[in-house]
């Protein structure tokens, strides 16, 4: 649900595995359940959704264990009650505006490609975008989402093999329960694509010092049009995002408490322990230690 998107490559029986939600980690927090292109995640217990907005290029599918209040879908804020599914759409803001805490949840990530070439052979519409309402979980997605799970950890022979159709059954069956929205627009896709470059530089560089004239190269667009079109396709302007991005990133090397955590501001992107402590309370609400002490049990 907080989502920083990329790709991952595990072997398994010789055959490469894309796990889609790299800013996940198989932690006491969450499982993974990757095929090539769909990755089921789930709580094992309750877990804390950090504050701030995000987006990634994968298609969402949120299946809510617990209440969760205050969910913020494109600048709305909504709450959702246990066993309902809602979507998150490809490069759609969502997030929350404080950290939420024991939340549980089963996420069902697409890539992007996937679910479009998939539409494309059965609609013939390639861009497509799902509705944001919050439905009922439904028996026939509880019951595919139980059959991939026992085939992932049975790992039978062919069970890959059987992982790639059930993603698809998985995919159909959303697509006639959820419903797709036609929406096709090439400036809004260009100017995505530029936005996208500049995240995916972040991902890759955040632990440097980046300047608006580095995005600016990066994206072939003035420093004006970079924060005023960051701006309007995340809701956040670079900085803030780029903020958000090291964030999460102090948060897995917090995780690991052999960490200092003046070692974690450096290994993070922050210019010192000051600076770190003063960006990470503002978007959790707790400073490091407290993090490490109340959510982690250090």
């Amino acid at each position: 649900m907080k989502s920083i998107m990329g790709l991952n490559m595990n072997k398994k029986n010789d055959m490469k595995i894309e796990i889609l939600p790299d800013f996940i980690k198989e932690d006491e927090f969450m499982i993974l359940y990757p095929c090539d292109k769909m990755t089921i995640f789930t709580t094992k217990k309750p877990n804390h959704l950090l504050k701030g907005q995000y987006q990634h290029l994968n298609y969402e599918f949120i299946i809510t264990k617990s209440v969760v209040k205050d969910f913020v879908l494109d600048g709305k804020k909504i709450s959702i009650e246990p066993d309902m599914v809602f979507a998150i759409n490809s490069m759609q803001m969502h997030g929350t505006e404080h950290l939420l805490s024991n939340v549980s949840f089963i996420s069902i990530q697409f890539e992007k490609e996937f679910l479009h070439d998939l539409a494309l052979g059965i609609y013939g519409i390639k861009e497509i975008m799902f509705s944001n309402q919050p439905i009922p979980l439904y028996k026939e997605l509880t019951e595919l989402i139980n059959t991939y799970v026992k085939e992932y950890e049975q790992k039978k022979e062919g069970y890959f093999y059987i992982l790639n159709n059930l993603s698809v059954h998985i995919a159909v069956s959303i697509f006639r329960k959820i419903g797709i929205i036609n929406h096709t627009n090439d400036l809004k896709k260009e100017k995505t694509e530029k936005i996208q470059q500049i995240i995916e530089y972040f991902k890759k560089n955040y632990e440097k010092n980046i300047s608006l004239e580095k995005i600016s190269d990066i994206s072939n667009m003035s420093k004006f049009d970079v924060i005023r079109k960051f701006k309007e396709s995340t809701g956040m302007t670079p900085h803030d995002y780029l903020l958000n991005i090291r964030i999460m990133k102090a948060l897995e090397y917090l995780n690991n408490p052999t960490n200092k955590i003046i070692d974690v501001a450096l290994l993070s992107g922050f210019e010192n322990h000051s600076h770190f402590s003063k960006i990470f309370k503002k978007k959790s609400g707790l400073t490091p230690s407290e993090y490490r002490k109340k959510v982690l049990y250090l």
